[in-house]
């Protein structure tokens, strides 16, 4: 769901439509949302090491 939240708005800012209901474009808005949450993640670990 939080990457669903982040996709949308990423995809609002680049002027693009976010999550438009159950269909593949929100499923792709959605999996894009959680990539960018784990490699944001990823980063931040590998700076706190």
């Amino acid at each position: 769901m939080a990457g669903a939240v982040v996709g949308g708005f990423l995809f609002h800012l680049l002027g693009s439509v976010g999550i438009t209901g159950f269909n593949i474009w929100s499923m792709i808005v959605a999996v894009v949302g959680s990539m960018v949450i784990l490699v944001v993640s990823h980063a931040i670990r590998r700076s706190a090491i």
